[in-house]
Order: C-alpha cells, then structure tokens, then sequence
C-alpha cells in the first residue's frame, strides 16, 4: 500500500470557528491504525490547538497543503 498524505485545512470561517478536525493525540490514534498515512497541518493563527502542539506531536505545520491527497476540515452541518 502507498503513503497517502493527509492535509488538515486552516479554519478559514467568518466567523471564527476554533474547532480542529483532529487533535494531536487523535492523528496519533490514527498513526497506530494506519501506518502508511501522513499528516500536514496547515498554518493558522485562530486554530484552537496551536500550530506548534501539533508540531510537539510531530506533524509538520505547513504553509500549503496543495501535495496533500486528501484535504480535511470542521464542517458545521447546521451551517449546510
């Protein structure tokens, strides 16, 4: 199986959500089960984990996360 390399989206909503689609401890759950993902943190200055816990937990904190294969982010169904 190839590596897929996973994005986790800056919160770019108006107004500020600061939710997280994942905390650190989870991608390290996730890590566990599924050895052959990676994942990217974009940057983002209202995220309610800051970027440098994720960075602690080992996961770069990048600019873009365009190389990603998958791209994730907080919905708010209510907001649909």
């Amino acid at each position: 199986m190839q590596t897929i390399k996973i994005g986790l989206i800056r919160e770019d909503k108006i107004p500020v959500d600061r939710r997280v689609a994942f905390l650190p401890e989870q991608l390290n759950t996730l890590l566990a089960e599924y050895p052959k993902a990676e994942f990217f943190i974009q940057k983002s200055p209202v995220r309610a984990v800051p970027d440098n816990v994720y960075e602690d937990h080992g996961f770069p904190v990048v600019d873009t996360v365009d190389h990603c294969d998958c791209l994730l982010y907080t919905s708010d169904a209510a907001d649909e």
